[in-house]
């Protein structure tokens, strides 16, 4: 009796939430992007106790627009083919994760989770109505989209009452449909509730095969979540703790960043038949740890961030060939044409760099940091 009336319990609280999250989801529509709407979350610059760090950042395939999602405030939507101060939507949000554009750029899915509860939405880009939206009991902290399979793949924490376990749980999408896919693996179970082991999760460009950045280092896995094993010869870096991770767009070599607050390294994998080896790391230790890296669109080039520096790196020598001093990025997008990085940070500034002859240039702010 006493078990049916706890499950009755639970039951009724997911429901409150799910309510809570739906209502805090819709309550803002805002008219078409035509209307020229500004984004104007930094009004509120301490949402929810925390600044608006810019989260994630997606160029649409054209290069025209920008989406730029702020954790705790907005989805705003940029003009930069003629770059202004003011986006031309503004979408308010609660606590989001990531956000890429799909069906031929006429929509945008974001994630957004809290402790307990997690929902992927799809809405209309130009009206800001939602098309879909997906509630999971799951705790989301990173996804990956691959637009030509229209797949979103997104990995989470999730709680097991019966042994009070915490475990990483893989879940697949189709976000043009709503409907989660048929398969979804996770992780062996662990005790510890603090912290995510997964950091950061990758999609090859044939979407057969996924990255994760974990707490253990590099897992590499196929759709159903069998492991690939990390060549013998490369073993001495499989435990080393990885905050980021990317796929070279041909799908044959990633990168992971890893580090601390003293030194960071760079390193370069590559498949080989049966397992995946340790191809080179950079040259010299990074003053601190590599927390992002991504490749150009034409896979030439790639993008880091230690927390000081942003560099640009090239891929057939490992060196880099040019930086900037900006401190605390959260997140890069490259332009399609590859001559443009969007960059945002923690303190809620957004801006573009020119990169061209192999050199950036100056910033061009669209948001200016937070005071």
């Amino acid at each position: 009796m006493l078990g049916s009336k706890m499950f009755l319990i639970s039951r009724l609280k997911l429901i409150f939430v799910l309510a809570a999250l739906v209502l805090s989801s819709t309550v803002t529509v805002t008219p078409a992007m035509a209307d020229h709407q500004p984004c104007d979350f930094l009004a509120d610059t301490m949402t929810m106790g925390f600044p608006n760090v810019v989260q994630d950042l997606a160029y649409d395939s054209t290069g025209k627009f920008l989406a730029s999602l702020h954790r705790h405030a907005a989805l705003c939507v940029w003009n930069v083919s003629e770059p202004s101060e003011e986006p031309l939507a503004r979408f308010t949000r609660n606590a989001s994760i990531t956000v890429n554009w799909i069906q031929e750029d006429t929509s945008l899915v974001y994630v957004q989770s809290n402790k307990s509860l997690s929902s992927v939405v799809t809405l209309d880009a130009a009206s800001a109505q939602i098309q879909q939206m997906l509630v999971s009991q799951n705790s989301y902290n990173s996804s990956d989209y691959n637009v030509d399979q229209n797949l979103l793949v997104v990995a989470g924490r999730a709680f097991n009452e019966r042994d009070t376990t915490f475990f990483e749980r893989v879940i697949f999408y189709d976000p043009i449909s709503g409907r989660d896919a048929a398969n979804s693996f996770s992780f062996p179970p662990r005790t510890e509730p603090y912290g995510n082991y997964i950091q950061e999760l990758s999609l090859n460009s044939s979407a057969d095969k996924i990255a994760f950045a974990t707490r253990e280092g590099l897992i590499l896995t196929d759709m159903s979540g069998n492991r690939q094993d990390i060549c013998p010869t490369a073993q001495e870096w499989e435990n080393n703790w990885a905050y980021t991770v990317d796929w070279h767009p041909d799908g044959n070599a990633l990168l992971t960043g890893l580090g601390d607050e003293s030194s960071g390294q760079l390193l370069l994998w590559r498949l080989e038949e049966d397992c995946v080896t340790l191809d080179e790391t950079s040259q010299d230790d990074l003053p601190r740890r590599v927390r992002i890296v991504e490749f150009s669109p034409d896979g030439n080039w790639f993008v880091t961030s230690d927390d000081e520096t942003l560099a640009v790196w090239s891929y057939a020598t490992m060196e880099i060939v040019d930086s900037a001093p900006i401190k605390r990025v959260s997140a890069v997008a490259w332009h399609p044409a590859g001559d443009q990085i969007a960059v945002g940070t923690t303190d809620s500034e957004l801006m573009l760099i020119e990169f061209t002859d192999e050199s950036l240039g100056d910033p061009m702010i669209l948001l200016e940091a937070e005071e």
